[in-house]
């Protein structure tokens, strides 16, 4: 039987009759094969039979192993794709289940007994049924029951909030490092001891945040100790417990008060000493001088420069003066002083203008003041204010009785001494004339400043001489000496002469004084030989002709052209030990004055007197050091 398709076509009507009578003939076979195919489809209700062969194929159909059927549903190593699915509370191929009654089995399905269904796995409550291990429990178990024991570990919630012990057996839930306190607190401490407990340690020796920040107990003293003050109530300048060292607060204040001090010292120092200045026009006896004749009207000049000078002042170059000259309606001119002081001028110099205008008429001006008239602070003068006059090389001082400046100079009593010593001659007060100054005296002195010395050190043989006046008049009245005396009788002639024996003036009479007897006297005892003998060696002969050097002599000139200096010093400056009180004059003896220095040997410090006590100047090197160590450390703590 022919089962070959069949192409009817168009004007055949042959071949489609033949196909038509081979269609009839296979019509039976044809019915049985559409059979089988529709039991491969939808079959039921056993396995599918060939309807053709009558063969058993011992399989299901298409819908059986789809939905169920007989010899699939519930059939060894089978079961229909619906039952693999669906199938619950029973197996699908009599051992194992479907992926629902995996999923979510419950006690009527024997699911439970192999190993549990994932929605046991998910939330059972105790042990999963079928696990085979008590302590296998499933994930809502280990989320939120209570496990807390050495063998199942805790569950999430026993870690997170479980308080009353250790979780396993070892270590505490979050909740207990974080907020427990005393006996349900970890050993290490909670980080709600380590953050407040206060006025003892949490562990391991160590205190609190809190402790540390703002307690009293620690010994190396708390945040809040260093910050304000040691002690139980942070006191100011304090020292903070366990160390030698005080608060930040404390070095801050004591910072501030010396600089407040510093600030004050030297903004008194910068009242009291201008510095260097010129000898520069400060004031004019009028700022409106007559003109010789009218200059050019209204006009405006700056930084004009003087034509002549009756001094010798600066008039141009980097350090001349310059006015600001404006002229009236009718020509007359106004001065005013510009920031161009100038120098070297004296008071009373005039300095002549030449109109800058359209005229050549003049106008002369007369310096009234040199001398500053502020301080470095732009302020009025103090009493006592100083300043070096760079072109006159002499310091300056400010009398706010008079409002004059003053040079520094000797007393008039110290000035007549000097000229005595530098302009009399021949050891006089009152000549003017000679050939040999008493300066000059004082340098042949000083040339032989070790003779002197030398003979300042025999002092005593020499009043030993004089206390043997009686031993000379024995000496006087031996009279064989008298007659080795006469058989001199060439010598005794020369003693007649008028300059040896004139009664008042002679060399003779002057010898038979009293005084002249007792030196001699002197002048004859051992010690005195001896010591005239020294005088005679090449060493005192040596220093004696050293002091006539012209060194030395032009050195004592020059302390003697300087003596005003000097003993103006002398009157600053002394050295005192402020033992048992400090000095109360000068080193000059004189009346205690603002500004008298006077250094402390037993502190070793140097001190100004203020007006009413002696004050320190300045910080020794220890207390620098000291100062600048603490602020060191105050700014680490603060930096951390």
């Amino acid at each position: 039987m022919s089962k070959s398709p069949i192409y009817i076509g168009a004007g055949s009507s042959s071949l489609a009759n033949t196909a038509a009578l081979g269609i009839i003939d296979d019509s039976e076979d044809i019915a049985k094969e559409r059979a089988t195919a529709a039991y491969w489809a939808k079959k039921t209700d056993g396995t599918v039979i060939d309807q053709v062969s009558g063969a058993d194929s011992g399989e299901g159909s298409a819908k059986a192993y789809a939905v169920g059927g007989t010899g699939v549903t519930n059939t060894a190593s089978r079961g229909a794709a619906k039952e693999w699915a669906t199938t619950v509370d029973s197996t699908v191929d009599t051992s194992e289940f479907s992926a629902k009654e995996y999923a979510h089995g419950d006690a009527n399905s024997g699911v439970l007994t192999t190993g549990g269904s994932a929605k046991e796995w998910a939330m059972s409550q105790g042990v999963v049924s079928g696990s085979g291990d008590a302590n296998l429990r499933s994930a809502k178990a280990w989320a939120q029951d209570n496990l807390a024991n050495s063998t199942q570990g805790g569950s999430a919630k026993d870690w997170a909030t479980y308080t009353s012990g250790t979780v396993d057996g070892t270590e505490w839930s979050a909740k207990d490092y974080a907020a427990g306190t005393g006996a349900d607190a970890p050993t290490v401490g909670s980080a709600k001891e380590w953050a407040k407990t206060t006025g003892e340690v949490v562990a391991d020796s160590e205190y609190s945040a809190k402790e540390w920040a703002t307690g009293t107990t620690p010994t190396e003293g708390t945040a809040k100790q260093w910050a304000l003050g040691g002690g139980a109530d942070f006191t100011l300048h304090t020292v903070v417990a366990g160390v030698d060292s005080k608060s930040a607060r404390s070095y801050a204040a004591t910072a501030e008060q010396q600089y407040d001090l510093t600030v004050s010292k030297y903004n008194d120092f910068e009242d009291l000493y201008l510095g260097d200045k010129h000898s520069s026009i400060t004031a004019l006896s009028d700022y409106t001088p007559t003109p010789s004749g009218a200059w050019q009207a209204s006009q405006t000049y700056t930084d004009v420069e003087a034509t002549s000078t009756s001094g010798s002042g600066q008039l141009t170059g980097t350090d001349k003066h310059t006015f600001d000259i404006t002229t009236d309606g009718s020509g007359n001119p106004t001065f005013a002083n510009t920031a161009s002081w100038g120098k070297n001028f004296n008071i009373g110099d005039t300095l002549l203008y030449t109109d800058p205008g359209s005229t050549s008429n003049t106008a002369t001006i007369t310096v009234t003041n040199i001398h500053p008239i502020l301080n470095n602070r732009n302020g009025g003068l103090n009493d006592g204010a100083m300043y070096w006059n760079i072109d006159k090389k002499t310091m300056w001082a400010y009398d706010t009785v008079s409002t004059s400046w003053s040079a520094f100079k000797p007393t008039a009593s110290d000035q007549t001494q000097i000229d005595i010593l530098t302009n009399k001659f021949d050891g006089s007060t009152t000549a003017s004339s000679g050939t040999n100054r008493n300066i000059k005296q004082v340098d042949v002195v000083a040339d032989n400043v070790a003779n002197v010395n030398t003979v300042a050190g025999i002092s005593a043989n020499v009043t030993t001489v004089a206390g043997i006046s009686s031993d000379v008049t024995a000496v006087a009245g031996d009279a064989t000496d008298i007659g080795a005396v006469a058989a001199r009788d060439t010598e005794i002639g020369l003693l007649g002469t008028s300059a040896m024996a004139t009664a008042s003036t002679g060399h003779l009479a002057r010898l038979g004084t009293a005084d002249t007897t007792a030196d001699m006297a002197l002048l004859g005892t051992a010690d005195c030989v001896a010591d005239m003998a020294l005088l005679g060696t090449s060493d005192c002969v040596a220093d004696m002709a050293i002091l006539g050097t012209t060194d030395v002599v032009a050195d004592l000139d020059t302390v003697a052209t300087n003596i005003s200096d000097v003993s103006n010093f002398a009157d600053l400056y002394q050295i005192d030990n402020f033992s048992p009180s400090a000095p109360s004059t000068d080193g000059g003896g004189n009346a205690l004055a603002d500004g008298d220095l006077a250094f402390d040997s037993t502190a070793n410090r140097l001190k100004v007197y203020d007006g009413s006590s002696w004050t320190n100047i300045g910080l020794t090197t220890a207390e620098t050091q000291t100062e600048a160590n603490n602020a060191s450390v105050a700014m680490a703590i603060a930096l951390g």
